[in-house]
C-alpha cells in the first residue's frame, strides 16, 4: 500500500517544564517523521484490507493527546502517532459526504493512472490537486510525461489502457508512446507465436511418464531434435490451467511417440499393463486421469474392453474452452471491424489488448491474451502482403502452411509461419477472427442523426440501476404500447427532461427515438394516443414500488417526511411528500378533494414505515394542509424550530423549482405527468449522487449543465454511439463512469450503448 502523505504540519502544545521542551519537540518530530509513518501505513493497510480503491484527501486533521512518562519508549509512541493519524485519514473518508471537495475516489490504481494521463492528454491536469502524487512529472512536456507515466506503471499497462479506451483516449495516448515505451510495454519477443518453455516442459512430463509406464520399444537418441520433431507435427495448444488439455498434451506426445515406433504395444489381455497405467497415473493427479487412461488404452488396443467409451479428441483443431473463450471475446470486438489502423504492429497489439480488458477485465493478466494478440497481429501482417489473400486463406484451412508461406513475400514472412501454424490449429473461428482483422480500417467519422436529445443517453445507467427495466413489467405500468413499457417509461421521462427539444414538427425527436428502440421517428398524436391508456390505480402502485426500491438502496432519508401541496400546470392539486433532505420526492397524487389529503398521507405513512423501518415525523407547513394531517399524528405537524422551518421552505422551492424545469412534454393525464415528474426527479437524483461535489444540486442545474445537450446517434447491427457535444463539467462526468458503455439496453438491438465525445 502506498499511503503517501505529500505534506506532514505537526504543530504540538506541551505541557512540561520549560528547559525539556525543546527536546521533547524534536523527538516528536524524528518519531513522526521516521518511524511513526510505517505504523500509519500498516494501520491504514489493514483497515482497508481487500479494496483496490484510490482515495485521496486535501487534508486531515487529527489530534492526539500523548502522556510521555519516563518510561514510554519511542516505539509505543509511533505506534501511538501512526494510528492515530490512520484512524484520522478512515475517518475522513466515511464521513465524506461528496460535497466537501476533500475526497477523490478512483476504482484501483489503474484507473487514477489513467485519469491522470486524459488529463494529461487534454491539458486539463494542471492544478488539480488530487494529481499531486504525479508532481515529478510537471516538469516535463506532455509527451515525455506520458511515456514516463506508462514506463513506471508498465505492470499496470493493461488495464490502464483499458480505463483510457472507456474514457475515450485510447487513439490519442497510443499516439504519444514512443517506440521505446512501446517495446517495453509490448515486448514481441517475450510472448512469441508459441510458449516453448511450456511446451518443451510438457514434453518432458510426458517422456518421464513413458519412462514410470516402462513402456520403451526404443529409447530416443536426441531428446531436443525429438522435441524439435514433434513441434513440427503439430502445434501445441495446452491450457496449463485445465486438467483436460493438459491430458490431451500427454496424450498427443504418447500418440507421437508411439506412432514413431519408440513405444511398445503392451498386452492389454493381462492385468499387469493396467496396473502399471494406474500406478503411474496416481502420480499425475494435476491431470484429468480417467480421460488420459481410457484413452491411452484406447490408442494401444482399440479392442480392449477394460476402457470406458469416451470419445478420443482429434490430433488436431484441439481449442480447450478458456481459448475458444478468447477466441470468442476478441472476434466479439473486431465483429463490426474498424477498430485497428495502426501500421505499428505494437500500436495494433497494444490497442487490441486495451479493448479486449476493457471488455473481459478477467484477461488482464492472462499471458495467453497476449499470445493469441501477437499472432494475429503477424498472421495478420503476412496476410495483407500476401499476393492472394484467398488463396492464403484457403492454405490455412488446409493447414498447408507452407503453401500459405509461398504467396507472402520474404521479407514479410518474419515469425508468420508459426503464427499462422499456430492459429490453423485452432481452426475456422480463429482464420474468420483473421480475416476480419486484415480487412479493418479506422473506425469512420461518426455519421447518423443529429438529436437535441442525445444527452438522456447519461442516465441509461441510472435507469438500470434503480431497476427502472424490469419494474415497469412487474407492475404492468405505463399502459401497454407498441414499445416495451420500460422503453415508453424511459421516452416520457426523456419527454419532460429535454423539453421543446423532444418535438420537431410534430415528431418526436430522431435521436431520442433511436434511443428507446424506434428506427424512425413517432408522430407526437400517436404517442399521445399511447399515453391516454394508462389506469389511474396503476400510478399509485408504481409509485409504491418505486419507493421501495429507493428505500432499500438508501436514498430515502426517513426520519421526516415533508408534505407539501402544489398545483399542477393543468390546474389541478397535487399532494406530494419529500424525505427529510427535501430535495428527494418519492411520491405524490393528484387530488380531486381535500378528504383525500388525508387517507394518502396516512397510507404513505405506513409505506415509509414498512420499506424504512422508520415512522417518520410529518412536517406540513402549509394552511391547506397542517389541519388536515393533524389526526394522523395527533400532535402538531408544524416545523417544531427555525432550522426545520428553512428545510421545509428549501424543499417547497426546490419542488417548484424542478416541476417548473419539467412542465413541457406533458401528455394531459394528470396522473401520468405527476408519476413522471416523481420518477425523473428521482431518476436524477439516483444519478447525481456520484457527481463529486454535485450530489445535490438542484433538478434544473442537473438538467441543464448535465443532461440537456446535443449530439449524434448511430444504431449499428449490435450497437448504438452516442456523440455527445463537450460540455464544461465533462471530468466529472466521467470521473463517475457514466461515459462507460452500458453493456444491456434490452429494448436496443444488441443491447450496447458506446459513447463518444465531439472533439473541443
Amino acid at each position: 500500500m502506498d499511503a503517501r502523505i505529500a505534506h506532514l504540519h505537526s504543530h504540538y502544545r506541551l505541557v512540561s517544564a520549560q528547559v525539556v521542551a525543546p527536546e521533547l519537540a524534536s523527538r516528536l518530530d524524528r518519531v513522526l517523521r521516521q518511524v511513526a509513518v510505517d505504523h500509519y501505513e500498516a494501520a491504514l493497510e489493514q483497515a482497508l484490507a481487500g479494496d483496490e480503491s484510490v482515495y485521496v484527501l486535501r487534508r486531515v486533521k487529527a489530534r492526539v493527546t500523548v502522556a510521555l512518562g519516563s518510561d514510554a519508549t519511542d516505539a509505543a509512541l509511533a505506534k501511538s502517532l501512526g494510528s492515530n493519524l490512520a484512524g484520522a485519514v478512515m475517518r475522513a473518508i466515511v464521513r465524506d459526504d461528496g460535497e466537501s471537495g476533500n475526497l477523490v475516489r478512483f476504482e484501483n490504481h489503474a484507473d487514477y493512472v489513467a485519469h491522470f494521463l486524459v488529463a494529461l492528454i487534454k491539458g486539463n491536469d494542471r492544478g488539480q490537486w488530487f494529481y499531486h502524487a504525479f508532481a515529478e512529472f510537471s516538469a516535463l512536456d506532455r509527451g515525455s510525461a506520458i511515456n514516463r507515466v506508462m514506463l513506471d506503471n508498465r505492470e499496470h499497462s493493461p488495464v490502464i489502457l483499458a480505463y483510457v479506451h472507456r474514457y475515450g483516449e485510447l487513439d490519442a495516448l497510443l499516439a504519444e508512446l514512443n517506440s521505446a515505451t512501446k517495446r517495453v510495454l509490448w515486448p514481441i519477443d517475450a510472448h512469441g507465436p508459441r510458449d516453448l518453455d511450456v511446451s518443451r516442459s510438457l514434453f518432458l512430463v510426458a517422456l518421464q511418464f513413458v519412462d514410470e509406464l516402462a513402456g520403451w520399444a526404443q529409447m530416443p537418441r536426441d531428446g531436443e531434435q525429438l522435441f524439435r520433431d514433434y513441434l513440427k507435427s503439430a502445434v501445441p495448444l495446452s491450457d496449463w490451467r485445465d486438467a483436460s488439455s493438459l491430458a490431451v498434451a500427454i496424450q498427443d506426445v504418447v500418440r507421437f511417440l508411439f506412432q514413431r515406433g519408440y513405444l511398445a504395444r503392451p498386452q492389454s489381455e493381462t492385468s499387469e499393463f493396467l496396473s502399471r497405467l494406474d500406478k503411474t497415473l496416481a502420480g499425475f493427479d494435476w491431470l484429468d486421469q480417467v480421460w488420459l487412461r481410457n484413452s491411452l488404452i484406447e490408442l494401444f488396443d482399440k479392442d480392449s474392453s477394460s476402457a470406458i467409451p469416451l470419445p478420443l479428441r482429434s490430433f488436431c483443431n484441439r481449442v480447450t474452452p478458456r481459448q475458444q473463450d478468447l477466441i470468442s471475446s476478441i472476434a466479439r470486438l473486431v465483429s463490426d471491424g474498424k477498430i485497428l489502423n495502426a501500421a505499428d504492429p505494437r500500436s495494433s497489439a497494444l490497442k487490441l489488448f486495451a479493448l479486449l480488458v476493457a471488455d473481459s477485465p478477467k484477461w488482464a493478466d492472462d499471458a495467453a491474451a497476449k499470445v493469441m494478440i501477437e499472432n494475429l497481429m503477424v498472421a495478420r501482417r503476412a496476410l495483407q502482403a500476401a499476393t492472394s489473400a484467398a488463396g492464403f486463406v484457403g492454405c490455412l484451412q488446409r493447414q498447408d502452411i507452407e503453401r500459405a508461406m509461398s504467396l507472402v513475400p520474404l521479407d514479410q514472412r518474419d515469425g508468420a509461419k508459426e503464427a499462422c501454424r499456430f492459429l490453423s490449429s485452432m481452426g475456422q473461428p480463429a482464420i474468420s477472427l483473421l480475416e476480419n482483422l486484415a480487412g479493418e480500417t479506422e473506425l469512420p467519422e461518426l455519421v447518423g442523426v443529429e438529436s437535441n436529445c442525445a444527452g438522456m443517453a447519461l442516465l441509461l445507467r441510472s435507469f438500470v440501476d434503480v431497476r427502472l427495466l424490469t419494474l415497469p413489467d412487474e407492475c404492468a405500468y405505463p399502459a401497454e404500447s407498441e414499445l416495451p413499457r420500460s422503453s415508453m417509461l424511459f421516452l416520457l421521462i426523456a419527454m419532460r427532461v429535454c423539453g421543446d427539444g423532444a418535438v420537431a414538427n410534430g415528431r418526436l425527436d430522431e435521436g431520442l427515438c433511436l434511443l428507446t428502440g424506434m428506427e424512425k421517428s413517432l408522430d407526437l398524436k400517436i404517442f399521445s394516443d399511447w399515453c391516454s391508456g394508462s389506469s389511474a390505480s396503476h400510478h399509485a402502485q408504481f409509485q409504491e414500488a418505486l419507493f421501495t426500491i429507493a428505500a432499500g438502496q438508501r436514498l430515502v432519508q426517513p426520519a421526516i417526511m415533508q408534505v407539501f401541496q402544489v398545483n399542477l400546470p393543468d390546474g389541478n392539486r397535487a399532494v406530494i411528500a419529500a424525505d427529510e433532505t427535501g430535495i428527494l420526492w418519492p411520491l405524490g397524487r393528484v387530488l380531486t378533494a381535500d378528504a383525500e389529503v388525508e387517507t394518502t398521507v396516512r397510507e404513505w405513512s405506513s409505506l415509509w414505515n414498512d420499506a424504512t423501518g422508520v415512522q417518520p415525523r410529518i412536517i406540513a407547513n402549509d394552511p391547506n394542509l397542517s389541519s388536515l394531517l393533524e389526526s394522523i399524528t395527533h400532535n402538531s405537524v408544524l416545523p417544531r424550530d427555525e432550522d426545520e422551518q428553512t428545510a421545509y421552505d428549501k424543499g417547497r422551492a426546490a419542488l417548484l423549482e424542478a416541476m417548473g424545469s419539467l412542465q413541457q412534454g406533458q401528455t394531459g393525464n394528470p396522473d401520468l405527468d405527476l408519476t413522471t415528474t416523481i420518477v425523473a426527479c428521482l431518476l436524477l437524483r439516483v444519478w447525481s449522487r456520484w457527481l463529486r461535489g454535485f450530489s445535490a444540486s438542484s433538478v434544473p442545474f442537473l438538467i441543464d449543465n448535465f443532461v440537456r445537450r446535443r449530439g449524434r446517434l448511430l444504431a449499428r447491427a449490435d450497437e448504438l454511439f452516442v456523440e455527445l457535444e463537450r460540455h464544461p463539467l465533462d471530468l466529472i462526468v466521467e470521473m463517475a463512469g457514466y461515459l462507460f458503455d452500458v453493456e444491456h439496453v434490452p429494448w436496443l438491438s444488441g443491447g450496447r450503448v458506446k459513447f463518444l465525445q465531439r472533439g473541443a
